[in-house]
């Protein structure tokens, strides 16, 4: 079985996708499961997305990729299947997903957060109001099969009237990720966080719950994080 995926990153370079297809992509090719990834992001795209202002040279990194997007889907009826993470193109409604499906190629879709709602990206805020994040029930409906990591993803899409949803929980490969043998400070409670520039907003969100924890019960915090500037005062690791 030929398998193409579609996903808004690079391979290797987006948690979720390590997690939700690629980790899985070796285990299968064993057994027969032929694995093509395309990504949305160009090489050159990636290297300016995240960073602030050039919004002229991501403008035209964007068109770039999106002409690119749109030449995928004559490949797709040489596969068996599409695997979707997320979203076939970053900005947008749903219409490189709705050629894949007038194309007859069964659509695997899988999202591991709730990317329905809203949000406003610290880099690239100009663009929210062309996110289209309502175009999520749009795949769910044009989908094949839908999996998700929870129960409350789950929900919304069989809240748009799709039958087959699989819950499939985010694992790690414990081949790769084993526990350290040296812990941190003995008797202190060490808390972990891992996540990106555009969920640190989130983290900043809870800090003063985090200070109000650590006085009731000290703990050190650990961020795991490209963006290596965040400090918790008093907490952050």
């Amino acid at each position: 079985m030929r398998i193409l995926v579609l996903s808004p990153a690079a391979y290797d370079t987006a948690p979720g996708m390590r997690f939700r297809i690629e980790q899985w992509a070796r285990y299968l090719e064993p057994m027969g499961y032929q694995f093509v990834f395309l990504p949305f992001e160009s090489a050159a795209l990636h290297a300016v997305l995240y960073q602030p202002g050039r919004y002229f040279e991501k403008a035209c990194r964007m068109l770039g990729c999106l002409a690119r997007r749109f030449a995928a889907v004559s490949k797709a009826r040489h596969f068996d299947a599409v695997f979707l993470y997320r979203e076939a193109a970053l900005l947008g409604p749903a219409v490189i997903e709705r050629l894949l499906g007038a194309r007859g190629v069964p659509i695997l879709y899988d999202f591991d957060d709730p990317i329905w709602m809203r949000y406003r990206s610290p880099m690239n805020g100009v663009w929210g109001v062309l996110k289209c994040p309502g175009k999520t029930a749009s795949i769910c409906r044009l989908a094949t099969q839908v999996t998700v990591g929870n129960r409350l993803l789950a929900g919304y899409a069989q809240e748009q009237g799709v039958m087959r949803v699989e819950i499939v929980p985010s694992t790690v490969d414990t081949s790769l990720y084993r526990p350290a043998a040296v812990r941190f400070g003995a008797g202190i409670v060490t808390l972990g966080w891992t996540g990106s520039h555009s969920t640190l907003p989130f983290l900043r969100q809870i800090e003063a719950v985090l200070g109000e924890l650590s006085r009731r019960r000290p703990f050190r915090l650990v961020v795991i994080s490209h963006d290596a500037s965040y400090r918790m005062p008093g907490l952050a690791a």
